[in-house]
């Protein structure tokens, strides 16, 4: 599993998962390995529908609610966030390609190959 080093501005760390019912902000600080909990903002979600944004301007208003809460509460300021966005309706599809290998060993070539075709 691949983890990603954050860098946080004074140990806060922010989180924003903009859903199709709310948007959700989550603020806490980094100390020794562990993370604080400070505050959250909670705002029911304008402009996204079925996971995608459909109105620009609505979902930034729920945005800036749920991060005002959350600063609020936190009595900090945010300058960056950590963003869930949901993918709308994730949809996939059987493929069947073949590949001759003549007896031999399937190699990256290979699997280049039968991608490249299915595609």
């Amino acid at each position: 599993m691949k983890t990603t080093q954050v860098r946080t501005r004074n140990g806060l760390i922010a989180a924003l998962d903009i859903g199709t019912t709310k948007t959700t902000c989550l603020i806490a600080r980094s100390e020794g390995g562990n993370a604080n909990f400070l505050g959250y903002g909670l705002h029911g979600s304008r402009g996204v529908k079925a996971g995608t944004i459909v109105d620009m301007e609505a979902a930034e208003q729920s945005v800036l609610q749920a991060v005002h809460a959350a600063e609020q509460m936190a009595g900090e300021t945010i300058s960056q966030v950590l963003i869930n966005v949901s993918g709308g309706h994730p949809s996939s599809r059987t493929v069947i390609q073949e590949v001759p290998i003549a007896g031999s060993e399937v190699d990256e070539q290979d699997m280049r190959q039968a991608l490249d075709q299915a595609r």
